[in-house]
């Protein structure tokens, strides 16, 4: 009898048979706990094939959308916005636009919403829907563009993007694009994923613009906690054939719809260390947004698919506006490339008359092609310069005029270029 039996059958008084249940239960409740062991080691295992895992294991679409009162206010044009269930309608008359803002700042994240632009005639009226730091930064400010420019009926929809790193306001990369549908016709999904790797903006989870980081871009790569906004108003001056179609109130009103809102990304104020973003529980959150280290391959070819076929306009491009190349450029301006673009309905019918004719359609492409470069390009790059310093002082205002509102504000406090431009208002 060994040590263990000995103990059960003469200092706990059992006889035997009860010894002998005790010590098989013991051997399980041991079993057990081996087997505990050798699943925790095994899932340790797996969570870091999943770390080191490819970008595609990890979908953005598996963000819950939240509701419009949980992550966002109303900036100005209060009379203006309107809740519909789970849509939000900004509307533009002759009185006044509208916007919203999310109520916490973003240090990297995933934002999207699902918009509907108003339809019909709309020449001159800008939506857009954006990142930015500026009433926090107005001096460096970052910002993250999608940009709606209304229509006369019958022309293609235009949508710039734009991206702004430490107040380059001055170095604006504009791209442009029609969009392959009509957007007041149903809703569509605009997504901008910003995270340490790269910047990529989506059009129903279409990638049609990617930004790499990297050293050479220094502080012009976005590094700041923004705000997410959406505005709809007047930008009769420059927005649509630069100014050549201005608003026609009498058409109106506009109205931009908005819903499926998402916002993921790291909470942070500007008080806040950005370290916080980095610490091991923030990363377990935020796990799906930091996988995202490249595209993968299918995304690279519809990307590639969408800026060959629909984008008109890119800054890389714009040899008379930037002869030396930006840093995201050089690769792009050593490759040779087919610069501008068609419209829709051209290219439509070039790809009938190839049918019957391709050598005929083939001629008239590469008309058509060098009649954008070499005519419509320049002008194309200086309303988009254009517009981008308009839109950025459009907003500086609007933000130091809501605060004016509030007392917390002084004239001085605005940049020297906005001082002028309010006098003249006055």
């Amino acid at each position: 009898m060994n040590k263990m039996s000995y103990v059960c059958s003469n200092q706990l008084g059992f006889d035997f048979r009860t010894c002998l249940v005790v010590r098989l239960l013991m051997l399980c409740v041991f079993s057990t706990y081996l087997c505990e062991l050798s699943w925790v080691a095994s899932a340790h295992t797996e969570r870091v094939v999943i770390k080191d895992a490819r970008p595609i294991e990890f979908d953005l679409n598996d963000v819950v959308p939240i509701s419009f009162d949980t992550g966002y206010k109303n900036l100005w044009g209060q009379s203006n916005l309107m809740q519909d269930h789970e849509n939000v309608h900004l509307v533009l008359d002759e009185h006044s636009g509208s916007g919203f803002k999310s109520k916490e700042s973003y240090y990297h994240g995933f934002f999207s919403a699902s918009i509907k632009l108003p339809a019909n005639y709309s020449a001159g009226v800008v939506t857009a829907f954006y990142t930015s730091n500026a009433e926090n930064y107005p001096q460096n400010h970052d910002e993250l563009d999608f940009e709606f420019l209304g229509v006369v009926p019958g022309m293609p929809y235009t949508m710039q993007t734009n991206i702004y790193g430490n107040g380059s306001v001055g170095t604006g990369r504009e791209e442009r694009i029609h969009l392959w549908f009509d957007p007041t016709a149903d809703y569509h999904k605009y997504s901008v994923l910003w995270n340490e790797y790269h910047i990529v903006f989506f059009v129903d989870d279409i990638p049609i613009r990617q930004m790499i980081y990297s050293d050479d871009l220094g502080g012009q790569y976005p590094s700041k906690p923004m705000f997410l906004y959406a505005t709809i108003w007047d930008g009769s001056l420059w927005a649509t054939e630069g100014g050549k179609y201005p608003v026609e109130y009498s058409k109106g009103p506009f109205i931009a719809s908005f819903k499926d809102f998402k916002l993921h990304g790291c909470e942070l104020t500007p008080s806040q260390s950005s370290e916080k973003c980095f610490s091991r529980d923030v990363l377990n959150q935020l796990a799906m947004l930091s996988a995202h280290k490249d595209l993968h391959s299918q995304q690279k070819d519809n990307l590639k698919w969408a800026r060959s076929n629909y984008m008109f306009y890119s800054y890389c491009d714009d040899v008379r506006r930037y002869p030396e190349p930006l840093p995201d450029c050089r690769a792009s301006r050593a490759t040779p490339k087919l610069s501008g673009s068609i419209s829709r309905k051209k290219r439509n019918k070039l790809h009938r008359q190839h049918k019957e004719d391709p050598a005929r359609s083939k001629k008239d492409l590469d008309h058509s092609s060098s009649h954008v470069t070499s005519v419509q390009k320049e002008d194309i790059g200086q309303r988009a310069q254009l517009l981008s310093e308009t839109n950025i002082r459009r907003r500086l205002v609007t933000t130091f005029s809501s605060k004016s509102a509030s007392n917390n504000f002084k004239f001085a406090d605005l940049p020297p270029s906005l001082r002028i431009e309010q006098r003249k208002k006055k």
